[in-house]
Parts: structure tokens; C-alpha cells; sequence
């Protein structure tokens, strides 16, 4: 969770007291909970007696399924586990059975006439039959944090972000698996738990055993899944088999090797820097976006998704922080990134209407919220910190820039395409802070 769940605690208390005396309502709840992930009927009126008492003692996929389940049936947004949650912890615990406590009852899987070629590396061949039950099951998810960048789409319960899918794609690909003319390639599965060892490997008989409590993403080839899961329900007996390479890679391996496997396949050079992390920036960056305000404001492609509220990429701060910032070490790392939170949260706060509650007001006759602008405000950042000015002489300061679209000097710096960061860098490092700030 990016926030703190005593908040999500005390919201949905307050919400379940509002309903709790509406038998259709909890009645409605509780089919959800059972129907969606088998969560034991009656487990919501134990909780709305409770109280928060009764809360804190589940855990947090718990928490995550009964808020999804009491937002869709309250119409209550402000439970919405997207408040609290990253998406995926949201896929992880919405996408599996609970039962009391324990995911599908699938796992364990074993696995048999299986590779290794490292010790966290492994390839076979696996059934789309059982590729499909195991997707179907909840056992197979789309990572958000190493695979392609999200679109976003407006749903009752808020934006969430969803796979960026090519469904012509996937009916072509479904097409030749039904046709018997598809070409046998690889799909890639990373197969990894913090908690529980979720591999084990018996090289005398070349089995591998997916324990139970791993968690199963998909990192390379979610068209061809898709595809799959209409080619079964097309064909329930079909023989199509996939390669199937499996890694056991921590989020940030999986990230990296995804960036560098994207090098030389068609994805965004935004999103595949992002994942890379192969300059300090990015790791700085990287912190922002689940630390700061700048959390769900920070695209990791090219173009900003209005839906999503994006104000910036993370290529842009990254470029602005690697050039303002000298950093040579992780600790670097840390300090600025504690010191540019700060920072952004004051100048987020400050200005809630530019930067959250009408975006798109003020895009229309001001450059305050540009995408690029804000390569300026880490140069603000940074003036800050060197020239010993106080962050609460930050609002100040920007209220003293004049963001109009009609003004040539400021408009003229988005003239020069590509090449905006290093104007707006200049400009914002030509202004004279001190005056400024004591007007």
C-alpha cells in the first residue's frame, strides 16, 4: 500500500455504519465477496460489528478485496482500493480466490521436462489449455511495474490503468492457433515471492514446482495469452503449446531486463529509460512517483493521459535531475530524492488547482502545468537548496513567473520541439530567485 491503511480503515468504517442497516446492500457485498474470490459468506457482517477492532486483524489482499467490493455496491469512490493500492497489488488480490487467507488452490504446480539454464531461468513447453486455466484462476497477472506502460480507462469506480491491448492482434493471432497455421514462439513468465521460495527445481528429474504463495506475472507475450484464451473458448480441446520461458526476477531485475529486451522491439524509448533505470535520475524519479504528490502524475511514456491526470514524464525529470543534481552514489540518490519530495509536495499543495483539481482549465491559457515546465521546477529545486532558500518562499516565487500563453518570451521556449528541456533549464536559471521571493 502507498498509503497508510488506518485511513482506508476509518473510510470504510464510516461507510459500512452508513449501510449497515441496509439488508439488500450487505447482502449484495457479501455475494460479491463470495462469488469473486470465495471470501466466506457472512465474513462482512463480522467486520461491520467489528469495527475497526475487527479491521485491523486482516491482512491487506483482504482489506484490498472487501473496499472493492463495498465501493462497487456503496458507489462510495473514496474506498476505492486505486486510493490505496498500487495496481499491482490490486491485480494480485482482486484476481485470486482467498479463501481465508490462502490464494488458488491450483498451486502448487509441477512442472515437467524442464531446462534451467541459471538458477533463475528455466524454459519448457506448456499447453495453452493450461496456460488459459491458470490465467482464468487469477494465477497469471499483468505486471504494470515491468511491462508496458498502462492505458487508462474511466470505469464507476474511478480511472484504473489497463493493459495497453491490440485486439485486431489478438483476433489474428487466435486466428492461426485455430487454423493450425501458427508459428510455435516464446512467452515470457516471471514466477517470484518476497515471502516464500517460489521455485524449486529437481535436476534429476527435470521437474519444476511452482510453490504455493508465488506470484505469477506475465512479462512478454500478453497478446498471444489473450489470443489464447479465444482460441480455447473457440476450441476447449486444442493442442497448441507455447515456449515457455520462466525467470525468477525481483521487480527491479524484471524491470531491467524488460527495458533491455525492449531496446530493439517497438516500444516507447519513455517507457523502456523507465524501466532500464540505467541513469541516477531514474532511480530518483522512481522514488517520486509512489513517494511524492507526484504519485499517479508521472507518465512513463512520451505523450500524458489526460484521463490518468498526468502532468509529466518521467524522461523529462530525469533528464532535468541528472543535469541540476551531481550525484555519484546511492546515498545521492537518497538525499535528493527526499530533498525534491519535499519540494514537490509543497509546490503541489500550493497550487492544488493548476496541479490536480482543474488541470485542464489552466492548460488552456497557462504553461504552469506543461509537461516540460516542470524540467524548470527541478532547476527551482535545485536554486533552492544552493542558494539557500526557504521552500516557503516557493509559492511566492511562482506566483511571481508569469505562465501566460500570451507571453512571447515564456511561449517562445516551446517552439524548438525536442529540444524544450534544455530552454527551459536556461530560462529558469536565469531568474532572479531572490527578488522574487521578497516581492
Amino acid at each position: 500500500m502507498f498509503r497508510d491503511r488506518i485511513e482506508l480503515e476509518n473510510e470504510l468504517i464510516e461507510v459500512l455504519n452508513k449501510i449497515k442497516h441496509n439488508r439488500k446492500d450487505i447482502s449484495k457485498i457479501d455475494e460479491k465477496l463470495f462469488v469473486n474470490n470465495r471470501v466466506a459468506l457472512g465474513t462482512i457482517s463480522d467486520l461491520t460489528k467489528g469495527g475497526l477492532q475487527e479491521l485491523n486483524k486482516i491482512d491487506e489482499t483482504l482489506l484490498c478485496i472487501v473496499a472493492n467490493a463495498v465501493c462497487d455496491v456503496s458507489g462510495e469512490i473514496r474506498i476505492s482500493p486505486i486510493n490505496y493500492y498500487t495496481p499491482e497489488e490490486i491485480d494480485y488480490a482482486l484476481n485470486n480466490e482467498y479463501f481465508n487467507g490462502e490464494t488458488s488452490e491450483i498451486l502448487p504446480i509441477t512442472l515437467e521436462n524442464v531446462l534451467m539454464a541459471k538458477t533463475d531461468e528455466y524454459i519448457t513447453v506448456i499447453k495453452i489449455t493450461d496456460l488459459v486455466h491458470w490465467k482464468n484462476e487469477g494465477l497469471i497477472i499483468y505486471d504494470y511495474e515491468s511491462q508496458r506502460s498502462a492505458k487508462y480507462v474511466r470505469k464507476q469506480n474511478g480511472v484504473i490503468p489497463t493493459p495497453d491491448l491490440n485486439k485486431q492482434h489478438v483476433k489474428e493471432i487466435s486466428e492461426h492457433q485455430l487454423n493450425g497455421t501458427y508459428i510455435v514462439d516464446t512467452i515470457t513468465l516471471n514466477i517470484y515471492s518476497d515471502e516464500i521460495t517460489a521455485l524449486n527445481y529437481n535436476n534429476k528429474t527435470k521437474t519444476l514446482k511452482i510453490n504455493k504463495g508465488a506470484r505469477i506475472s506475465i512479462t512478454d507475450g500478453f497478446h498471444r495469452l489473450e489470443a489464447s484464451v479465444l482460441t480455447v473458448k473457440n476450441d476447449p480441446e486444442t493442442e497448441e503449446v507455447f515456449q515457455v520461458a520462466i525467470k525468477s526476477f525481483d521487480t527491479d531485475k524484471a524491470q531491467k531486463t524488460f527495458g533491455q529486451y525492449n531496446t530493439y522491439h517497438p516500444v516507447s524509448k519513455e517507457r523502456v529509460q523507465s524501466l532500464k533505470k540505467e541513469k541516477f535520475g531514474d532511480y530518483v524519479v522512481e522514488k517520486l512517483k509512489y513517494k511524492s504528490d507526484l504519485k499517479g502524475k508521472v507518465s512513463t511514456e512520451k505523450r500524458l493521459s489526460t484521463l490518468a491526470n498526468h502532468l509529466t514524464t518521467t524522461s523529462i525529470l530525469s533528464e532535468a535531475i541528472d543535469h541540476q543534481f551531481k550525484m555519484e552514489s546511492q546515498k545521492d540518490v537518497i538525499e535528493v530524492s527526499e530533498y525534491l519530495e519535499k519540494f514537490f509536495n509543497y509546490l503541489i499543495g500550493s497550487f492544488k488547482d493548476e496541479f490536480v483539481l482543474n488541470q485542464n482549465k489552466y492548460r488552456e491559457t497557462s504553461f504552469i502545468n506543461n509537461q516540460y515546465v516542470f524540467a524548470g521546477y527541478v532547476v527551482l529545486a535545485r536554486r533552492f537548496r544552493d542558494e539557500n532558500i526557504p521552500i516557503i518562499k516557493l509559492e511566492e516565487v511562482i506566483k511571481n513567473i508569469n505562465f501566460s500563453k500570451e507571453v512571447s518570451d515564456f511561449s517562445g521556449l516551446f517552439s524548438k520541439g525536442k529540444k524544450s528541456i534544455p530552454f527551459i533549464i536556461s530560462y529558469f536559471e536565469s531568474l532572479n530567485l531572490k527578488e522574487y521571493a521578497h516581492n
